[in-house]
């Protein structure tokens, strides 16, 4: 569950960042998906999650070519 919310911040961070046509393009059912599953997550258990992650200073685990961005 902490890769799955470090993955959701990152897919946010991206929205933030591109063309809102290139990010629907390229990630807009990944944000989608992604909010669906994290509501079915009871909310003690996601705050325990970020509790987690901020606590052990944890990082999402990409191989690098899924930071390379693209306005193609």
């Amino acid at each position: 569950m902490r890769q799955l919310l470090l993955f959701a911040a990152h897919v946010e961070s991206l929205a933030a960042r591109l063309d809102p046509r290139v990010f629907h393009r390229s990630w807009g059912q990944s944000r989608t998906s992604l909010r669906a599953v994290l509501t079915e997550i009871l909310p003690a258990d996601l705050e325990l999650a970020r509790l987690q992650i901020t606590e052990k200073g944890l990082r999402l685990q990409l191989p690098p070519s899924s930071f390379v961005e693209s306005d193609s």
